[in-house]
């Protein structure tokens, strides 16, 4: 796994989302508080493009601000049984810094039937 750097920690706001854009991504990097942590999604919503990072977070589930639609920031992927994911990617916290793995998202498409 190739981690990379996002973000100062003490840059993120607790209880809110933050942009980063790194090496092409465009990320939304929430700090969570209970229990205090970070999880970092891709930061385009999948349904017209909002800004994840700028949505209301509420426990680990943010809402897109322009059409509501909502996502668990822990795993991508949407709570109302929408067919539409986010990428969501494995967080470290190493000296004070977040890093995250751009290379292994931890999602995947829902399964055909």
């Amino acid at each position: 796994m190739a981690f990379r750097r996002l973000i100062e920690a003490e840059a993120c706001p607790p209880g809110r989302g933050t942009f980063v854009a790194v090496e092409g991504f465009k990320l939304a990097v929430f700090h969570l508080t209970d229990p205090p942590r970070f999880a970092v999604i891709d930061d385009l919503c999948p349904h017209a493009g909002g800004d994840l990072s700028s949505g209301e977070l509420t426990g680990t589930v943010v809402a897109c601000p322009w059409h509501h639609w909502e996502f668990d920031v822990t795993t991508g992927r949407c709570p109302n049984g929408r067919t539409a994911d986010v990428a969501c990617y494995p967080v470290e916290v190493r000296d004070g810094a977040v890093y995250a793995d751009l290379d292994n998202p931890m999602w995947q498409l829902p399964e055909l039937t």
